[in-house]
């Protein structure tokens, strides 16, 4: 995911945007913590990646980091490594058959000494995934790339991507082992390939002659993630020309583009 990382004092990057809002719905709640605003005891939180990192303010004694639930369960106790910015993981980027997660909500994040609590802050962790983009690319004609993007607080893990009103259907989620450890990092992008080719046509031989190109088509692209979050996008796709065999028991429209939304 290429990014543009010149900086400017009148531009922030990414994880500076995020560690922001997230200080700023600590202010915000500071009304609701236990902690005087003066014992605060962060000099920096911030959403990096699939992780949350934590820099404790100079002289704070603490030997231990907690990360609450919006439920108040303990989703994540670290001792504190002095000197250093702590890194509280979020998501599991790994390969897991059940990998541990955040809550989405509001979290609390405390500092411990000896057991005793020394100070905490609120803040607000959720993603929010959107299909930007969805276009073909230079070395292929049936496997798309969708351009998601995650417009919230919280990283999440993108697990499924499919197509329907397609020459080949996606299998649903529940039928499918989807898209494994594709972290969305908030305010990024990033681009998912198709491996499951569903602008091909898949018929056996003796069905190819009654296969025929369907012409302008919206084609409804599917994304879930990890946190059980749901997106559906419609793109105008033109599937034209004469069908051709790719390879197999594969066929394709010799002519397919993704058109504009507003054609």
């Amino acid at each position: 995911m290429p990014h543009d990382q010149a900086g400017t004092s009148k531009r922030r990057t990414r994880r500076e945007f995020v560690g922001l809002a997230i200080a700023g719905a600590g202010s915000a709640l500071a009304g609701c913590s236990t902690v005087a605003q003066s014992e605060d005891p962060f000099d920096g939180v911030a959403v990096d990646g699939a992780a949350l990192t934590v820099t404790l303010t100079d002289g704070v004694e603490a030997d231990a980091l907690e990360l609450h639930s919006p439920d108040g369960s303990t989703f994540v106790r670290q001792r504190v490594r002095p000197g250093t910015e702590q890194s509280l993981p979020l998501v599991e980027t790994g390969y897991s058959s059940s990998p541990e997660y955040y809550q989405p909500g509001e979290q609390t994040l405390v500092v411990k000494n000896d057991g005793q609590r020394v100070g905490e802050r609120k803040l607000s962790l959720a993603p929010d995934v959107k299909i930007a983009d969805l276009y073909l690319p230079d070395d292929s004609e049936f496997n798309p790339v969708a351009t998601i993007e995650n417009v919230g607080t919280g990283p999440t893990l993108l697990t499924y991507l499919g197509f329907s009103n397609v020459p080949n259907p996606t299998d649903p989620p529940e039928e499918t082992t989807g898209v494994d450890s594709t972290p969305l990092v908030p305010l990024d992008t990033v681009d998912v390939q198709s491996g499951a080719m569903p602008f091909a046509f898949r018929k056996t031989s003796s069905e190819a002659d009654s296969l025929s190109c369907p012409g302008r088509t919206p084609v409804e692209v599917t994304v879930q993630t990890i946190h059980g979050d749901t997106t559906a996008e419609t793109f105008p796709v033109r599937f034209d020309g004469e069908v051709e065999k790719i390879f197999g028991l594969s066929y394709r429209c010799s002519e397919i583009v993704v058109e504009s939304t507003e054609a």
